[in-house]
């Protein structure tokens, strides 16, 4: 894995371990990237700056975790892992600590599409079963892009699986 200058072609390389080196995802800033790598065993999230110096593992489940996705402000991750059983959406400080798993569905959660929407809470899921789910929220409070409950657009009460 490697980060090429559009402008003089030159390549850094990000990541050449054994195994999976994948699922690169860039900082807000620009200043880091999150990406994927088995070199350890199961894959897991690691940080890297893209002149690929200061590497630093950033889950440690024994199980799969994959497709990182920065939040707008950086402090935060979602990554697709299957640590409960099941394909999930956790979220996790850049910072370090504890991942919260954000979906608690019966079919599994894949990547396609997760997003973080600008200025919102929301979070848009597609499952297994090919459809969009209503919008998740990674924080207690409304959510701006779900009906009301008389069905106009506008914020209305979404609980949170906590």
């Amino acid at each position: 894995m490697y980060v090429q200058s559009l402008y003089t072609n030159q390549r850094v390389v990000l990541a050449n371990f054994r195994g999976s080196n994948s699922a690169p995802a860039w900082s807000p800033d620009g200043k880091q990237l999150a990406v994927v790598l088995t070199r350890d065993g199961s894959s897991q999230i690691y940080l890297v700056r893209p002149d690929g110096s200061e590497l630093r593992r950033l889950t440690f489940s024994g199980a799969i975790d994959t497709e990182p996705n920065f939040s707008p402000d950086g402090q935060s991750l979602l990554f697709t892992s299957d640590r409960g059983g099941s394909a999930q959406i956790y979220r996790m400080p850049v910072a370090g600590g504890p991942a919260q798993r954000m979906t608690f569905d019966e079919a599994p959660i894949f990547r396609h599409g997760i997003a973080w929407m600008a200025r919102t809470s929301c979070l848009p899921i597609s499952s297994k079963a090919g459809f969009i789910l209503p919008c998740r929220t990674y924080r207690p409070g409304r959510c701006p892009c779900s009906p009301k409950a008389d069905g106009r657009k506008g914020p209305a009460s979404h609980p949170t699986a906590s």
